[in-house]
């Protein structure tokens, strides 16, 4: 969070942080604080997220290391965050870990203690202790890339299950995890073919049903949160209308900058073209980037290999063809929509209307369509999901209160 003092006040930022947390829920605290002098604006007159201050985490420290292996992961953690100590119940996403830290911190644990242990150990063993126990327990090392990929598996309140973008894989989602109530499960939906380079599929309606039996397997009975990006969301549209159309309840749709492609309006070959850059605006390149990015951080060498990268070239590729010839089916309910504002004019949210019958609700995001899931605008993201999970919450336990009542 960032602060702008009045004339002549001063304050502390750790003191911010314990005003503030004495008044909200835990979850809805900033994990760091910045004081500023003024908030930086674009020439536009907008917020200049880019221009402000990387915040910085300070841990609370706790429980000290008991043994040389707690001592040193300890220090693993601290060195890969940046920041001076942390203790073992410290959670790395609560300091500011997200899945590129992951990696690093992997790849240091791997060559430091000469183990096997994969990011999602550290999705469901987040702090040193945890960690440590899931090691002694000798747990068989799954792979990052499987297709059900639990982000945040404990917690008593329905999981968000959160769908790909045309990339494949679920790992950026984890910078959800610190703003999001701590009693809800996280799980990411990744694609089959990151695992079996030929298993790709051919229509969105086949991947809904893949990915659909995959959520029962962990939640049996709506209602169901969903949560998909860009070709995501059509996915998760296409779960949330199926698991309608059987009797199930969901409970929460939301898109990030989603769009679907209108097949049956006649369109010159200069439009289909302009349109098609509009709905798949800044998807593309981002991927092939993201590509080279990992292809070229020494951090990842160990967990992927050339046949990753080429799996989610293919898999984009065909994501995008699906994205082409799918055409919705009816969403009975309330929709977000989240827009990225910056980089290429989006279709407006009206193109959504005949495939939802409810209120679509849109949220802009100052971002552009490949930085959703960045610092800010994840948080801003985290902090509205976390509002209509909480604001549902409340309406389907006073709904039960009067019928027992």
């Amino acid at each position: 969070g960032y602060v702008v003092l009045a004339a002549g006040c001063a304050a502390d930022a750790g003191e911010l942080r314990a005003h503030v947390g004495a008044r909200l829920p835990e979850y809805m605290v900033p994990s760091a604080i910045v004081v500023v002098d003024g908030f930086p604006l674009t020439a536009n007159g907008k917020l200049d997220r880019s221009a402000l201050p990387a915040p910085e985490f300070r841990p609370s420290v706790g429980r000290l290391p008991r043994s040389p292996q707690e001592e040193l992961l300890c220090a693993l953690f601290a060195e890969v965050l940046g920041v001076e100590r942390v203790g073992i119940d410290d959670d790395f996403f609560a300091l500011g870990g997200h899945s590129l830290l992951a990696t690093r911190l992997i790849s240091r644990i791997r060559s430091s203690l000469d183990v096997e242990v994969s990011i999602r150990s550290l999705f469901e063993a987040p702090t040193v202790s945890a960690l440590v126990t899931h090691l002694a327990d000798r747990v068989p090392v799954r792979s990052d890339l499987e297709p059900l990929l639990p982000l945040r598996p404990h917690g008593k309140m329905q999981p968000l299950f959160c769908i790909h973008h045309a990339g494949g894989f679920s790992w950026p989602y984890s910078r959800l995890i610190t703003h999001l109530p701590p009693e809800y499960p996280i799980y990411g939906l990744q694609a089959p073919n990151l695992t079996q380079p030929k298993m790709l599929p051919t229509s969105i309606e086949d991947v809904a049903l893949d990915y659909l039996r995959l959520i029962r397997e962990v939640q049996p009975h709506g209602p169901y949160n969903l949560l998909g990006w860009s070709f995501g969301g059509l996915v998760a549209h296409a779960i949330g209308t199926h698991l309608q159309s059987i009797g199930e309840e969901v409970e929460m749709l939301a898109l990030l900058d989603s769009y679907p492609y209108n097949s049956e309006v006649p369109l010159t070959r200069q439009e289909e073209k302009r349109h098609e850059e509009v709905l798949f605006a800044g998807a593309a390149d981002p991927i092939r980037n993201m590509v080279d990015t990992l292809r070229h951080d020494e951090h990842l060498l160990s967990m992927l290999n050339e046949r990753h990268y080429e799996a989610i070239m293919d898999g984009y590729d065909n994501s995008v063809r699906l994205m082409r010839r799918y055409l919705p089916q009816e969403f009975r309910g309330d929709v977000l929509l989240f827009v990225a504002t910056q980089g290429e004019a989006k279709p407006s949210h009206e193109v959504w209307a005949p495939y939802v019958r409810g209120e679509i609700k849109v949220h802009s995001i100052d971002c552009t369509h490949d930085a959703m899931m960045d610092p800010l605008p994840a948080a801003r993201i985290g902090r509205i999901l976390a509002t209509e999970l909480g604001r549902r919450r409340r309406t389907m336990t006073l709904h039960i209160k009067r019928r027992t009542s």
